[in-house]
């Protein structure tokens, strides 16, 4: 009787081992997978949305009547510096009327006032509707009648932080004297900021706290409590997102 005790023992020690080792070995898979998942996941994103291409229609309408070719102003062989607001593309989701027209890469070029979509390995320009939104994670481009694109920090708020990114070209210059230095031509910045009220109107600012509390006035005690509260700069952008972001709130 012991010796078949002992035999069922060492079956169920043998069956819970193997037990044991079976969940380790899918464990052990399971944590491969969502490592080389996440190390992948930006880059098929990325490349997805590079292959939809213009006249793709399981899930957007076609682009092709929103884009045009893209405008060589100038020659940039000899300018430094780049013409795009930020150099790599960006993930957007791109809309007309509030109904999305199509999920791409996007970059924005900032001295011609284009937004560049690429697709495939061709890029063209969205066409200039005050009807086109273009979205990406932390901000959105609107395009304003007789103004251009704008950069929208407080997507989709009653009041948000605008800018207007713009590149102008810079001449460069010879040196005066054989102890100067020359300067190449060159892009450069030339940005300007604005707060967007409920009522629609633009206001230009400079990133200081006495342009930013009064256009916001009404709130002004409050807001300089948060930033306070916060240690949040009102010279920095990002900051005064937030700002904003509390100011929607009150």
């Amino acid at each position: 009787m012991d010796k078949f005790y002992n035999i069922e023992l060492i079956k169920i020690n043998i069956q819970m081992s193997f037990n044991t080792y079976i969940k380790f070995f899918f464990l052990l898979s399971f944590l491969i997978s969502a490592t080389s998942h996440s190390q992948t996941t930006e880059d098929d994103e990325i490349n997805r949305a590079q292959n939809i291409g213009l006249n793709d229609n399981d899930q957007f309408i076609m682009l092709t009547g929103f884009v045009r070719p893209i405008s060589k102003k100038v020659n940039e062989n000899k300018i430094k510096g780049s013409k795009y607001y930020e150099e790599d593309y960006k993930i957007a989701a791109i809309y007309d009327n509030d109904k999305m027209l199509h999920r791409s890469v996007v970059k924005f070029n900032a001295f011609n006032d284009e937004i560049e979509v690429k697709s495939d390995n061709d890029s063209y320009a969205l066409l200039k509707k005050n009807t086109i939104k273009v979205v990406l994670d932390n901000y959105q481009y609107e395009f304003l009648e007789n103004e251009g694109y704008f950069l929208v920090f407080n997507k989709d708020k009653k009041t948000s932080l605008l800018l207007k990114a713009k590149k102008k070209i810079r001449e460069g210059e010879e040196a005066a004297s054989t102890y100067g230095q020359s300067t190449p031509t060159a892009f450069v910045n030339d940005y300007e900021y604005y707060i967007r009220t409920k009522d629609g109107k633009l206001s230009k600012i400079k990133l200081k706290k006495k342009d930013i509390v009064n256009v916001l006035k009404d709130k002004k005690d409050k807001l300089e409590e948060f930033a306070s509260e916060k240690k949040l700069n009102f010279k920095k952008e990002k900051d005064v997102v937030k700002i904003i972001n509390y100011y929607n709130t009150l």
